[in-house]
């Protein structure tokens, strides 16, 4: 997958939830499930350390449980805001690192 695939693949799947058209739970097994199959092949120069708050905001997230009685949990409000605050990060990083020009025009293939 290509820089420009991956990018639009999260902006995708951040907005899907953050235009409630995917239940929190779904995005949070989704996002985790992706971020984990892409941590290690992602290039170096891709901005990709913007989606690792959301990434954390996913494992702190308690759709079940009352995040007052799980320290450092947070509930559905804090958790849309973390999604939410992911987006508009990882487009402005997105757009900034494109118009900046990758090393290698764009292109990560192997």
């Amino acid at each position: 997958m290509n820089a420009n695939e991956r990018a639009e693949k999260y902006l995708d799947l951040i907005t899907s939830y953050t235009n409630g058209e995917m239940e929190s739970s779904e995005f949070m097994h989704r996002y985790l499930t992706e971020f984990k199959e892409d941590y290690h092949d992602v290039p170096a120069d891709e901005p990709y350390e913007v989606l690792e708050p959301l990434f954390f905001a996913c494992d702190r997230y308690c759709p079940d449980t009352d995040p007052q009685k799980v320290r450092g949990g947070i509930g559905e409000e804090q958790f849309f805001k973390e999604a939410a605050y992911a987006r508009r990060n990882w487009r402005s990083c997105w757009t900034k690192w494109r118009k900046a020009g990758p090393p290698n025009n764009g292109r990560n293939e192997r």
